[in-house]
């Protein structure tokens, strides 16, 4: 908290200026990763992942998006001792960093996103759990990909423009929003595992209807404040025109 003064010798009022500690946004991206993390993989959501769709989906948007975005925000580099090696490797990713360049490691990541809500998948986690692992360990690192070319992770930092990271968190988005819209137009026989579980208290057809809207709602949620921010301050800045480099 800040104090300050303010009128002449005779007039006692202050002014209050209230500030987080420094860090504390990063604190608490840290801890909402972790949390996330665990609801992901732990009961009661795991659990009622193996018999509706629309739970396997909230699993799915936590460790493809939540997860990854809190976790690059709130990356403890400095607490690992890794600052210096980052350091080192940001001066070298400004130097060589391109649109094309985030275009070719973006495709893989948003290919790992997109396998696992086929169908195929999707059912085998249902018939196998111990497959949530694998899941993990796939979409967390492509999650992060995507974001360290979004946000900033100190000591490293988006080395595209604004304007370069719109293409980046919009293809993202469009991606999840297009996966919502082809599982909203499924029927029952896409997602067999789920509607052959006996004792469902919803039906398959709403079941799919609300996993669209979830996907749909958590991609939007994530990536247009991204969209949005990183227009506003393009808009801002002194480019007059089109720029001819998104680097």
């Amino acid at each position: 908290m800040g104090v300050a003064a303010r009128g002449g010798p005779g007039d006692q009022s202050l002014h209050h200026t209230w500030r987080f500690p420094p860090g504390f946004t990063r604190t608490v991206a840290r801890v909402g990763s972790l949390v996330a993390l665990v609801l992901a993989v732990s009961p009661p959501l795991a659990g009622a992942a193996q018999r509706y769709a629309v739970f396997e989906t909230v699993q799915y948007c936590l460790l493809a998006v939540v997860v990854p975005a809190l976790a690059v925000v709130g990356a403890p580099w400095r607490l690992l001792g890794l600052s210096s090696l980052l350091e080192r490797l940001d001066a070298s990713r400004a130097r060589r960093r391109t649109i094309r360049r985030a275009a070719i490691e973006l495709v893989p990541a948003l290919a790992a996103l997109v396998a696992w809500r086929t169908p195929a998948l999707v059912d085998r986690l249902q018939q196998h759990p111990f497959l949530l692992a694998l899941e993990a360990v796939t979409l967390l690192p492509a999650g992060a990909l995507i974001w360290l070319d979004c946000v900033a992770s100190p000591p490293l930092l988006p080395r595209l423009s604004p304007l370069g990271r719109l293409p980046v968190a919009a293809v993202s988005m469009w991606t999840l929003w297009i996966l919502a819209y082809i599982v909203g137009m499924a029927t029952s026989d896409s997602y067999p595992a789920f509607a052959h579980v006996a004792g469902r208290r919803l039906s398959t057809a709403a079941d799919l209807q609300l996993t669209a809207g979830v996907m749909w709602v958590v991609a939007a949620a994530a990536f247009l404040p991204i969209l949005f921010s990183n227009l506003m301050a393009w808009l801002r800045s002194d480019h007059g025109g089109w720029p001819t480099s998104l680097k």
